[in-house]
Formats: structure tokens, sequence, C-alpha cells
């Protein structure tokens, strides 16, 4: 599996345990249930992950991919009201990535 495939899932099964887990809320039912299997999916990914690249590039592309999905999700799932200082986050989150992504790379 490819570096970009780990995180593509490692983002997606995280995203969707916290968006099952807040939908569920913390009684348990099927969906807190579903919420802890993506987590522990998740969990087994990132390890992969970690394994398999430099943690200071990793940790960083990490925070900032879930953050942006959370975002996402909060605002066309959950009908979240985002503001303007959150978009704007956001963009530092994505220029910020771009520039730790290209970490490897002498420039």
């Amino acid at each position: 599996m490819t570096g970009a495939f780990l995180f593509a899932g490692y983002v997606s099964l995280t995203v969707c345990g916290l968006t099952l887990l807040k939908t569920a809320g913390l009684h348990f039912r099927p969906l807190t249930g579903l919420a802890m299997i993506c987590y522990g999916a998740s969990f087994i990914m990132w390890a992969i992950i970690v394994e398999r690249m430099p943690l200071s590039i990793a940790m960083p592309l990490n925070v900032g991919f879930v953050n942006l999905a959370v975002l996402l999700v909060s605002a066309l799932y959950f009908k979240e009201i985002i503001t303007l200082p959150q978009w704007i986050g956001a963009g530092a989150i994505i220029l910020g990535v771009t520039l730790i992504s290209m970490g490897g790379k002498p420039v």
C-alpha cells in the first residue's frame, strides 16, 4: 500500500470514527461500536504509516489532513457554520501541509 492510500484510509477512518461518535454520543449504541472499530483500524494504519515514513513529516500531515477533513464534515454533515478565521486557518493548514510534504526534497 502506498503512503497516499495509507494516509487517505487513515484520515477517512479517523474522521468517520469521530463523526459516528459525535452522532451517537457517549451512550453505547451500535454507532458507538462502529466508531470504536474505525478508530481501532485507523490506529493500525497509523502504526504502519509511522513505521514507513519519517515522523517529522507524517505527524504534521496527519494533523493537517484530519483537521481539514473534520472542518469539511462539520460544515457539510453537521451544518456547523464555519467562520472566516476558520477558513483562513484552513488555508494556512493547506499551505503548511504543502510545505511539509516538500520537506524531504532539497530546494
